[in-house]
């Protein structure tokens, strides 16, 4: 809110975007993606501080923005990995901390599927719709998934398997630890929206997806990372013109 406020008295920002996540739903196990317009909760706190910060948002785009010359707008990701995460108990970070260690990546919870995409798969959707609105499309104004391809919703031990192998390194076990958080089995979005309002869509497969992330963590000590990260950004851009025939 606080964020929002420095927005709201700004006279120089006219478009905030706020990033949230595909956790802000209610999940009830669907096996169908969840689209912009399903319920909002979560029975975990990150969840449900998430699903705040959509309300909160949603309240000043109608109570400040509405008939304003300022916009702002929400999105919704998946799992987005890649290069430069080292946040605890995230599964990506926690399997290259156990390699570059030599440890046992241990594994909380194996089946749980999830919608994992490479960062500059969302990213291109957000700066998609941050253009068109900034262009006076206030049609647009309204929340947004920005998911992956189906062949990226996989189990969290499929991922481990290919960090495995795309590292060349590596060895797991299934952990049990004596208090589960109240997370998710499935969770799925539904991107239908983007791809026909915006025209956006993912082109990354799985495997493109957790090679990328992986040539990341192999060479951030001994490279160029910013030559690194160009060359990763020129890689997705040429994928995705040549996905959309430009």
């Amino acid at each position: 809110m606080n964020v929002i406020e420095v927005f709201r008295k700004s006279d120089h920002t006219f478009l905030l975007v706020v990033i949230t996540t595909d956790k802000v739903y209610e999940n009830f196990e669907f096996n169908r993606g969840y689209k912009e317009d399903d319920r909002l909760g979560g029975k975990d706190p990150y969840s449900a501080s998430k699903s705040c910060v959509e309300i909160i948002s949603k309240s000043y785009q109608e109570s400040f923005f509405k008939h304003d010359n300022k916009a702002l707008v929400t999105v919704r990701a998946g799992n987005v990995i890649g290069g430069g995460d080292w946040s605890d108990n995230r599964i990506v970070p926690d399997c290259i901390r156990s390699i570059e260690k030599n440890e046992i990546i241990k594994i909380r919870n194996p089946n749980s599927i999830r919608p994992w995409q490479f960062v500059l798969e969302p990213l291109s959707g957000y700066l998609m719709l941050s253009e068109k609105i900034l262009k006076g499309h206030k049609e647009l104004i309204e929340p947004w998934n920005f998911g992956p391809n189906s062949g990226n919703s996989i189990k969290v031990i499929d991922i481990v398997d290919r960090i495995i192998k795309f590292y060349g390194n590596g060895k797991f076990s299934i952990s049990q630890s004596e208090q589960q958080s109240a997370e998710t089995n499935t969770l799925l979005l539904d991107i239908r929206k983007a791809r026909e309002k915006l025209n956006w869509k993912p082109v990354l497969n799985i495997d493109e997806t957790i090679k990328l992330t992986v040539e990341w963590y192999k060479n951030y000590k001994n490279s160029d990372v910013e030559k690194l990260v160009a060359e990763q950004i020129n890689f997705y851009e040429s994928k995705w013109k040549l996905e959309n025939l430009i």
